[in-house]
């Protein structure tokens, strides 16, 4: 099957807040042609892409006349770690020569050749080859001596020669030296590129701001110049590879403005406009960060809608809010992020069984104890875990590995997004009894294997599940029991992808998870995110995955530096800390029968019998009920807060939070309710 290299189409959707809407999967950013393949993935991270040139490749041949006869025209990319050839128009693979491989560089000059004096060869011990005529697959690596011809349609061959030479030879230099050349090439280079004012919509445009700073896409930075004016906000990158040559965000489409911190620095902002698109900008420190974010925010066109956690968590209690739209805002507000992958969106297990042919929704058997996190689920497992954390020396943990980290996302969305894959693991698919093939399989992984503790994404929750089919074709492999890696198994309780996201989606809204799901909130979000109550739920992880845990801006010994950013990178981040006290829980449906009058409890009344006695009525509402109360309760966590009436639910909310504000918006919101349920009741008596 033809199998296309980027999907051009948006693969996003939307949830609405309040009105509101806002990314809910993977922001596949930005489309490449047909004729051109190079793309910032196709680069080691933190690599940095300078410029191109028009120039042709003779491959190698018996003769010269051959060689000519067989030249493929298209652009030579020259990065600060490797040179790329991408082919024009030619099924050719991209051809990729890294510095460390090269072996010389020189210019290529011979009598009576047909070939123009403005070339130069390259002798590398290995070649990578990708995306062959435009095929998705995993990229080959020619391990062989090979010499490559490229000629210069336009340029200096000896300004080129000269900047790969300067990056091929520092290769040779210590970390640190290396760094600091490139770096030196880097800012010179900046330092000559100033936004192009022609670029402006409006001529009476003032600007507010100009700086410099990184656009942040999925496994991605790109530098460029950033202007605030008056009236928009302009993105232009230092090189050609996006889509466009200057990104334009219209300061009234504006809706939301948020700090963000990347790689655990406080230096991101990320924008969100209605109808999209939104952007995720870095800057080189925290105070450069805070002087853009203020500045934005005091310009008259912009006009933000705000949604405060106090109000939000009080809808979600009062199912104004669904449990999806609810653990979609914690996302947003605790640095998760769609064009982070290093930080994206995490969501919980639900269902824990994948083998029966119904999925019985009444049954408690059905679900995942959302009062422990997953590497506490088996007991067995969990004891060696605590076994090993109390044998180490420093600072110590219980898991190794985290619950979202970019390798657990990209193993999710392998055949939704197969090139960021290949960028995540140099060039490769796992092997194809390590890749997402069966969802009960998966679950049994995380239940038994001791380096997976990961939670799910978004996606899961998202009919129609496209993420889970094979759509591109993308060989995948066989696995030893003979079976072709290909759509993801799914249950026998769900007829296809679209059945099984819709099945996810309805027990993650039921009243069953609705009561219980607090307590998940607690270890991602909340209390029990780290510290002593971290350690007593089991929640404990490695310490560089927490916020605050490690100043990057002091650390000064390139080695170091690097070893950290690298856990930083491939091990996850734990969300920004929202609640330093337990989550209340949330109002749940209860059906209360009245006697002779007289009610039992709080509640709104329905008539679901078929009875037509005055005297027995089915009453409903939210109140108040701790899952110990609910029929079919499994054992709950000791550590967690005891809930139980309406006056018991309104006190563990003035419990939980010591600003009067908050205990004057909850307790007026718990009297509303309380009215609403007396008149109820007192017009259905009458």
């Amino acid at each position: 099957q033809s199998q296309s290299l980027v999907n051009n189409g948006n693969m996003s959707s939307s949830f609405s807040v309040s009105g509101e809407w806002l990314p809910t999967s993977l922001q596949i950013s930005g489309s490449v042609s047909s004729s051109e393949r190079f793309s910032l993935l196709l680069l080691e991270f933190g690599e940095i892409y300078f410029e191109d040139f028009s120039a042709i490749y003779y491959p190698n041949a018996a003769t010269e006349e051959e060689s000519i006869e067989r030249k493929q025209r298209g652009r030579l990319k020259i990065c600060s770690q490797s040179i790329l050839f991408d082919p024009l128009d030619s099924p050719a693979p991209v051809l990729k020569i890294a510095y460390r491989d090269c072996k010389k560089v020189h210019l290529w000059k011979k009598e009576s050749s047909k070939i123009g004096d403005n070339s130069f060869t390259v002798v590398a011990s290995q070649v990578t080859e990708m995306l062959e005529g435009g095929v998705i697959s995993p990229y080959k690596f020619i391990k062989e001596e090979r010499r490559l011809l490229f000629s210069l349609n336009y340029g200096s061959i000896e300004r080129v020669l000269k900047q790969i030479s300067t990056f091929n030879n520092a290769k040779l230099l210590p970390r640190a030296d290396r760094n600091s050349l490139i770096n030196s090439i880097v800012q010179a280079r900046r330092s000559e590129v100033s936004f192009n004012t022609s670029w402006l919509e409006d001529l009476y445009e003032e600007c507010v701001l100009e700086t410099v700073g990184e656009k942040v896409t999925p496994l991605v930075s790109n530098p460029g110049r950033i202007m605030l004016t008056s009236s928009r906000l302009y993105y232009q990158p230092f090189n050609n590879v996006e889509v466009d040559p200057v990104v334009k965000l219209r300061l009234s489409d504006l809706r939301h403005v948020v700090k963000r911190r990347y790689m655990l620095r406080h230096v991101g902002i990320e924008l969100f406009c209605k109808g999209g698109p939104n952007m995720f900008v870095v800057l080189s420190s925290s105070q450069e960060r805070n002087e853009l974010y203020e500045k934005i925010l005091r310009q008259p066109n912009v006009q933000l809608h705000h949604f405060e956690l106090e109000d939000m968590t009080f809808k979600w209690q009062t199912r104004e809010l669904s449990n999806y739209d609810y653990l979609m805002y914690l996302n947003f507000v605790s640095d998760r992020s769609f064009n982070d992958i290093m930080q994206y969106p995490v969501m919980p297990w639900i269902v824990a069984d994948y083998t029966s042919q119904t999925l019985d929704l009444q049954d408690p058997s059905t679900f995942r104890d959302l009062s422990k996190p997953v590497g506490a689920l088996n007991e067995e497992r969990l004891a060696f875990f605590q076994e090993r954390c109390e044998q180490m020396s420093g600072k110590r943990f219980l898991y190794g590995t985290h619950y979202s980290a970019p390798g657990y996302v990209l193993y999710y969305l392998a055949r939704q997004a197969p090139v960021y894959l290949l960028c995540l693991q140099n060039g490769k698919f796992d092997q194809p009894n390590r890749l997402f093939h069966c969802i009960a399989n998966t679950w049994k992984n995380v239940k038994t294997d001791h380096a997976d503790v990961k939670e799910l994404i978004p996606e899961f929750y998202q009919p129609p599940g496209d993420f889970l089919l094979n759509v591109m074709g993308l060989d995948f492999g066989v696995r030893t029991d003979g079976v072709r890696v290909s759509d993801v198994v799914v249950p026998p309780w769900a007829n296809d992808a679209n059945d099984f996201t819709k099945k996810c989606l309805e027990a993650l809204e039921c009243d069953y998870v609705s009561e219980r799901l607090n307590q998940w909130i607690d270890l991602i979000f909340g209390y029990k995110q780290q510290g002593r109550e971290a350690l007593k739920a089991n929640n404990l992880f490695h310490y560089l995955t927490y916020e605050g845990s490690v100043n990057l801006d002091y650390v000064h010994d390139p080695e170091a530096l690097a070893a950290i950013e690298l856990q930083i990178k491939e091990f996850g981040q734990t969300p920004r800390q929202l609640f330093n006290s337990p989550h209340p829980v949330r109002l749940v449906r209860t059906v209360t029968k009245t006697t002779g009058g007289s009610t039992q409890g709080l509640a709104t009344t329905v008539d679901n019998s078929s009875s037509n006695s005055s005297k027995d009525q089915d009453l409903l509402d939210w109140v108040y009920v701790s899952p110990q109360e609910s029929q079919g309760s499994p054992q709950e966590s000791q550590d967690g807060p005891q809930h139980g009436s309406a006056a018991a639910g309104l006190e563990e909310k003035e419990h939980l939070s010591e600003e009067a504000p908050k205990r004057k918006h909850f307790e007026g919101a718990q009297q509303g309710i309380r009215l609403k349920l007396e008149d109820t009741i007192r017009i259905h008596r009458e």
